[in-house]
């Protein structure tokens, strides 16, 4: 009798620890939710830079606040253009007239212009220049008015070269051969590059500078 005691102990015994170990684990709770285990994009990481168009009539293909020249280089007049990738720009124009010496104003007479304005309509032509029309120029100043300061006579005048309505720009890898005769006078390596014919046929002379013209007047504003 105690052995068959003993047997059912033991049996009951063994059963107990059997289902002791097949006990199923407790779940395991989920990670805060706030947390998650996937990576979000690297904020160091450089993303690409928009493609822009330069054809859709919106954008000119300089940088803010190229300046360009207008001037002979043999007299003390010019006109400078600050233009930006959106069309706009501002300017000044000057010219020093020693003959407008009096009592009134013996540091002499200067003519001279504060302006702003802007392109649109911008196309390109080819892969080194683009069309663009003069939307307005407007002066700070009407043309006439005139003042003294400091001894100095001034004469408020137009904008000298922004005229018409038609203009191209040239990037500097344009073909100086491929442009105007008239317009080239006014760049600076004209006469180191052109024939006794005052023409330049070598298609290897570059403007190296991005370059405005006047089609009106065929005048040149060169960014150098």
């Amino acid at each position: 009798m105690k052995k068959t005691i003993a047997i059912i102990l033991l049996l009951a015994m063994t059963a107990m620890l059997f289902a002791c170990a097949t006990e199923p684990e407790a779940p395991v709770e989920p990670d805060d939710p706030a947390v998650s285990d996937t990576e979000g994009p690297d904020t160091d990481e450089a993303t690409d830079a928009p493609i822009t168009d330069y054809e859709s009539g919106e954008v000119i293909p300089v940088e803010d606040g190229t300046e360009f020249y207008f001037s002979s280089g043999a007299s003390a007049w010019y006109t400078s253009v600050v233009l930006n990738s959106d069309g706009s720009f501002e300017g000044e124009y000057s010219d020093f007239d020693a003959s407008g010496v009096d009592e009134n104003s013996p540091n002499g007479c200067y003519y001279v212009a504060d302006f702003k304005g802007k392109f649109t309509n911008i196309k390109k032509l080819n892969d080194y220049s683009y069309s663009m029309t003069l939307e307005y120029v407007e002066t700070e100043k009407p043309a006439g008015e005139e003042w003294i300061e400091d001894g100095t006579k001034y004469i408020a005048a137009d904008a000298h070269g922004i005229s018409g309505e038609e203009f191209i720009l040239y990037l500097p890898e344009t073909p100086a051969s491929e442009t105007n005769a008239d317009f080239l006078t006014w760049w600076r390596d004209y006469y180191q590059y052109s024939d006794e014919n005052g023409e330049i046929s070598d298609s290897s002379v570059t403007l190296g500078c991005y370059a405005i013209r006047n089609l009106t007047e065929n005048f040149g504003f060169f960014a150098y």
